[in-house]
């Protein structure tokens, strides 16, 4: 079973209804290398537009998607990653 990753959820909306992360960063990427095109520089702001929300692929961003409550510290990650 293949896992989803998001970017932005929306308040009230199921799952289904969240920003995927990878079409976040592929429509972020595109408008990067849009605007910087016009200074040479499109190819390098596409690859920061992919890059810039990574982190987002971490579980402890993906859990606070999908829990109730915000991770604190790693204790409560490591505890709620075992069950």
């Amino acid at each position: 079973m293949e896992h989803e990753f998001y970017a932005h959820s929306r308040s009230g909306k199921p799952s289904q209804d969240w920003h995927r992360l990878e079409d976040h960063l592929r429509a972020v990427a595109e408008m990067a290398r849009a605007f910087a095109n016009d200074f040479g520089a499109g190819e390098w702001d596409y690859l920061a537009g992919l890059w810039h929300d990574l982190g987002k692929y971490a579980i402890r961003p993906q859990m606070a998607f999908t829990q109730s409550r915000r991770l604190t510290d790693r204790r409560t990650a490591k505890v709620e990653m075992s069950r």
